[in-house]
């Protein structure tokens, strides 16, 4: 699985030994070779020296008002290191993990790779995600297998988007397929960072001219997501209604898939928070 990418980078903090581990005993089962990229921690990072060089915005934007961390920003950073190893290494192309992903047991993900792999490296994409947060994946239908999520969203205030479809509720940048046209872009274009790793990709699916794709099915999913899936087709009943987000001077409410009502407080290092159409925008202190 995964041959006939000669170069695939797993994003990984040396502080999440047991993350290695459990990707290391994947990439065995699955035969395939992990090149460790070391993430950047957001416990390290200083959020003056970040503004102050221009590696973050000074407002941050986030679809559902998703709370904002240093770990967000070194997440993103992590991504940023991995393209830049890519054209270090002056590879064509290369396939990047983060640490928390999950070969898709739902299904037979290694049997629906090798059986859509031609298309895929025969299609014509710069950026192919491998998996979103749910094992079906809609959007037009770009191959047979390989879609563009719909960009219908976009049209709609933050409160009145349909959250089964909206593109932007299919999270996920743990596993993608990069070409070194996107790994070009993306290092001159990703600085500084106004968004969270995955929220940025997708987003550039409609604001750029890269082709951003993904598998109708998720060949790999993160483990938190994974399991909750598992969970629900064993018959756990979970409740998916969302209320409308509310917005107080200090706090972000809404409800989580459970039903559960809970808050984002909003961080220390920010000042405001304001919604727009497309995002909720958090205005950072300087």
């Amino acid at each position: 699985m995964f041959k006939e990418i000669n170069n695939i980078y797993l994003l990984n903090l040396e502080k999440r030994a047991d993350r290695l581990n459990e990707c290391v005993l994947q990439s065995l089962k699955y035969d395939f070779t992990l090149d460790i990229v070391k993430g950047v921690d957001g416990d390290t990072l200083n959020l003056k020296e970040l503004l102050a060089n221009k590696i973050i915005n000074d407002e941050f934007f986030s679809p559902d008002g998703h709370h904002l961390s240093m770990g967000v920003y070194g997440c993103a950073l992590s991504h940023y290191n991995a393209y830049l190893k890519m054209i270090q290494d002056d590879v064509e192309m290369a396939l990047i993990f983060e640490d928390d992903f999950v070969i898709n047991t739902i299904f037979n993900a290694p049997r629906y790779y090798e059986s859509i792999k031609k298309e895929i490296f025969a299609s014509d994409w710069d950026i192919l995600f491998l998996g979103k947060n749910k094992t079906h994946v809609v959007g037009e239908h770009i191959t047979e297998h390989l879609i563009k999520t719909d960009e219908s969203w976009v049209h709609k205030p933050v409160d009145e988007r349909e959250l089964a479809t909206a593109p932007f509720k299919l999270w996920g940048a743990h596993a993608y397929i990069v070409r070194r046209k996107a790994a070009e872009y993306l290092l001159e274009n990703t600085l500084p960072i106004r968004m969270p790793a995955d929220v940025w990709l997708q987003y550039l699916s409609y604001k750029s001219d890269l082709k951003i794709y993904c598998t109708d099915h998720s060949i790999v999913m993160q483990n938190s997501e994974h399991e909750v899936e598992k969970r629900e087709l064993e018959g756990y009943e979970f409740s998916y209604q969302e209320e409308k987000l509310m917005i107080d001077s200090d706090t972000i409410w809404n409800r989580n898939k459970r039903g559960d009502l809970y808050w984002l407080q909003m961080p220390e290092f920010t000042e405001s928070i304001r919604k727009d159409k497309e995002f909720f925008v958090f205005k950072l202190k300087k």
